[in-house]
């Protein structure tokens, strides 16, 4: 079968422009959450947005990635969902509040950096970011 036509010409659709659409609204949610990791955002903690955020960046980049790329970024994921949702750092809640876990938070939030920033290298690595410094010095070249 042919391919649609427009006009005469050929009609292709072009996700890059939604991709990176939805790579933008990741990044965005997993910066609203690390900005305030304690606070409590529509029915979710700021390090659960973090994660989410983390999450979609991952699910855009990962049909790009190595087989063993997916699979570190699975086995972090695993463990850290499992403190982000079921674990949670905190040792008590009342009506004036939480009463965090400080040292379950501290390790909280340095595997939710070390899983952002693995997988934003391996997105990084397969093309999914803005354009290199050695290409660009950036605004005003």
């Amino acid at each position: 079968m042919a391919p649609k036509t427009t006009q005469g010409g050929v009609s292709e659709w072009n996700e890059a422009y939604e991709k990176f659409k939805r790579l933008d609204q990741a990044a965005e949610l997993a910066n609203f959450g690390r900005s305030n990791i304690k606070s409590f955002m529509g029915q979710k903690f700021g390090f659960q947005h973090w994660f989410d955020g983390i999450g979609g960046l991952y699910m855009e980049g990962v049909e790009k990635y190595a087989t063993t790329e997916a699979e570190e970024c699975e086995k972090m994921i695993a463990i850290v969902r499992k403190k982000v949702y079921k674990e949670l750092p905190i040792k008590a809640k009342g009506k004036n509040g939480v009463l965090w876990d400080e040292e379950a938070l501290e390790w909280l939030e340095n595997a939710l950096r070390r899983l952002e920033i693995t997988v934003r290298r391996f997105n990084n690595a397969h093309g999914y970011s803005t354009r290199s410094a050695s290409v660009s010095k950036g605004l005003f070249d």
